[in-house]
């Protein structure tokens, strides 16, 4: 009997997908086909980082697939996923001090100077 060398085979793996933010949201659900794998040995675990339906927030997210096969073999297939889209939010102040009141056109959210400061960083915002 010989020793399985061969690298589980991942087939289908998406293209990058861009997408745009569902509506009066900073996130998206994004679906896509989930691959599949194949190994010559016949056994072969298919593992995935994310999952097609799940919600990703704006920016770039790596989706990564992992086969293993029963001899420990290995292969991993990735694809990006972009969210795009503008966060508007309007600020009672722009100070920044604990517990400033931030909303957009329908979600109110009240958040700490870290949370802003993280806002200001990952999106594109837009003071009215």
């Amino acid at each position: 009997m010989s020793a399985d060398n061969e690298y589980p085979v991942i087939s289908g793996i998406p293209q990058n997908i861009t997408q745009d933010t569902d509506p009066e949201l900073p996130t998206a659900v994004v679906n896509w086909t989930e691959p599949t794998a194949g190994d010559n040995s016949g056994s072969v675990t298919l593992t995935s980082s994310h999952v097609s339906g799940e919600t990703f927030p704006i920016g770039l997210t790596v989706v990564t697939y992992t086969a293993v096969d029963d001899a420990s073999n290995m292969n991993k297939e990735s694809f990006a996923i972009v969210i795009e889209g503008t966060i508007v939010l309007a600020c009672y102040s722009y100070r920044l001090f604990p517990g400033m009141f931030l909303y957009t056109e329908t979600t109110y959210y009240h958040c700490s100077n870290t949370l802003l400061y993280n806002l200001l960083q990952s999106y594109q915002i837009i003071f009215k």
